[in-house]
Protein backbone atom coordinates (compact mmCIF):
# COMPACT_ATOMS: atom_id res chain seq x y z
CA UNK A 1 0.00 0.00 0.00
CA UNK A 2 2.71 2.50 0.55
CA UNK A 3 4.31 1.73 -1.79
CA UNK A 4 1.72 2.36 -4.49
CA UNK A 5 1.35 5.81 -2.39
CA UNK A 6 4.80 6.40 -3.38
CA UNK A 7 4.80 5.59 -7.14
CA UNK A 8 1.38 7.42 -6.97
CA UNK A 9 3.82 10.50 -5.92
CA UNK A 10 6.73 10.09 -7.85
CA UNK A 11 4.33 9.75 -11.37
CA UNK A 12 2.67 13.03 -10.51
CA UNK A 13 6.04 14.70 -9.72
CA UNK A 14 7.44 13.02 -12.67
CA UNK A 15 4.93 14.82 -15.08
CA UNK A 16 4.75 18.15 -13.28
CA UNK A 17 8.83 18.39 -13.97
CA UNK A 18 8.02 16.65 -17.88
CA UNK A 19 5.57 19.65 -18.34
CA UNK A 20 7.91 22.14 -16.67
CA UNK A 21 10.88 20.57 -18.76
CA UNK A 22 9.30 20.52 -22.18
CA UNK A 23 7.47 24.41 -21.97
CA UNK A 24 11.14 25.43 -21.46
CA UNK A 25 12.27 23.75 -24.59
CA UNK A 26 9.40 25.25 -26.92
CA UNK A 27 9.71 28.67 -25.41
CA UNK A 28 13.45 29.15 -24.95
CA UNK A 29 13.95 26.78 -28.07
CA UNK A 30 16.66 24.54 -26.20
CA UNK A 31 17.36 23.97 -22.19
CA UNK A 32 20.73 23.80 -21.00
CA UNK A 33 22.84 20.15 -20.77
CA UNK A 34 22.16 20.20 -16.42
CA UNK A 35 18.03 20.68 -17.87
CA UNK A 36 18.27 17.98 -19.57
CA UNK A 37 20.33 15.87 -17.04
CA UNK A 38 17.83 16.92 -14.06
CA UNK A 39 14.89 15.36 -16.15
CA UNK A 40 17.26 12.08 -17.27
CA UNK A 41 18.19 11.62 -13.58
CA UNK A 42 14.58 11.98 -12.09
CA UNK A 43 13.62 9.21 -14.42
CA UNK A 44 16.49 6.90 -14.00
CA UNK A 45 15.80 7.54 -10.18
CA UNK A 46 12.32 6.21 -10.76
CA UNK A 47 13.30 3.20 -12.33
CA UNK A 48 16.40 2.04 -9.77
CA UNK A 49 14.01 3.09 -6.92
CA UNK A 50 11.58 0.61 -8.62
CA UNK A 51 8.63 2.87 -8.57
CA UNK A 52 8.44 2.61 -11.74
CA UNK A 53 10.09 1.05 -15.50
CA UNK A 54 10.72 2.43 -18.87
CA UNK A 55 7.59 0.84 -19.98
CA UNK A 56 5.46 2.59 -17.54
CA UNK A 57 7.25 5.86 -18.63
CA UNK A 58 7.20 6.27 -22.13
CA UNK A 59 3.84 6.59 -22.97
CA UNK A 60 3.56 9.29 -20.01
CA UNK A 61 6.27 10.57 -21.97
CA UNK A 62 4.69 10.60 -25.37
CA UNK A 63 1.63 11.87 -24.19
CA UNK A 64 3.49 15.21 -23.14
CA UNK A 65 5.30 15.76 -25.40
CA UNK A 66 2.22 15.37 -28.36
CA UNK A 67 0.41 17.32 -26.00
CA UNK A 68 2.98 20.18 -25.93
CA UNK A 69 4.42 20.28 -29.68
CA UNK A 70 1.75 18.61 -31.61
CA UNK A 71 4.48 16.20 -32.91
CA UNK A 72 6.00 12.90 -31.77
CA UNK A 73 9.06 12.45 -30.29
CA UNK A 74 10.89 10.72 -33.52
CA UNK A 75 9.46 14.05 -35.74
CA UNK A 76 10.84 16.21 -32.82
CA UNK A 77 14.42 15.04 -33.40
CA UNK A 78 14.33 15.13 -36.96
CA UNK A 79 13.28 18.54 -37.50
CA UNK A 80 15.88 19.53 -34.95
CA UNK A 81 18.27 17.84 -37.16
CA UNK A 82 17.43 19.67 -40.35
CA UNK A 83 16.68 22.84 -38.66
CA UNK A 84 20.05 22.63 -37.05
CA UNK A 85 21.70 22.00 -40.66
CA UNK A 86 19.33 24.91 -42.60
CA UNK A 87 21.57 27.49 -40.35
CA UNK A 88 24.38 25.73 -41.59
CA UNK A 89 25.30 23.74 -38.38
CA UNK A 90 26.07 20.17 -39.26
CA UNK A 91 27.74 18.89 -36.66
CA UNK A 92 24.67 16.90 -36.01
CA UNK A 93 24.89 15.00 -39.60
CA UNK A 94 28.75 14.44 -39.16
CA UNK A 95 27.71 11.34 -36.41
CA UNK A 96 27.26 8.34 -38.07
CA UNK A 97 22.90 7.66 -39.21
CA UNK A 98 23.61 4.56 -36.50
CA UNK A 99 24.28 6.98 -33.60
CA UNK A 100 21.78 9.27 -34.41
CA UNK A 101 19.24 7.21 -34.84
CA UNK A 102 19.95 5.74 -31.06
CA UNK A 103 21.30 2.35 -32.16
CA UNK A 104 23.52 1.32 -29.07
CA UNK A 105 26.36 -1.65 -30.01
CA UNK A 106 27.33 -3.74 -27.44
Amino acid sequence: MESAIHKQQYMKAFEQRLVAFYEKCKSVGQVSEQTQRDIEIFIEAGIVSGLTNKEELQPVIDNHHWAIFEKTLEQGRKDRVINTAAEGNYSKLDQPTWERQGVKIK
